[in-house]
């Protein structure tokens, strides 16, 4: 905690000088057990919460066919927002 503590302390007053009021958690740790409320509550911020591409402006076929995405979200995000990029180039 300290150190994503330290990190927000820096955003918060060298860079932007605004507070942190949102988190997103990604990737396979996002999944832990309590995580999002042992951030909130250690680091005082009341809008945590997992990222869910699934949720975004993307269109992404077949519901069958993202079966994945769809019950492990976080673990896409990466994937997802690369293909995002990717189909902007084209």
């Amino acid at each position: 905690m300290s150190e994503i503590r330290r990190s927000f302390d820096y955003y918060e007053h060298e860079l932007y000088e605004s507070p942190v009021n949102r988190l997103i958690l990604s990737g396979g740790v996002a999944s832990i057990p309590h995580l999002r409320h042992t951030l909130s509550d250690e680091l005082s911020i009341k809008d945590v919460e997992v990222a869910n591409p699934a949720e975004s402006a993307l269109r992404l076929g077949d519901r069958r066919g993202v079966t994945p995405l769809t019950d492990h979200p976080a673990q896409f995000v990466v994937a997802v927002g690369l293909a995002a990029r990717g189909a902007s180039a084209l």
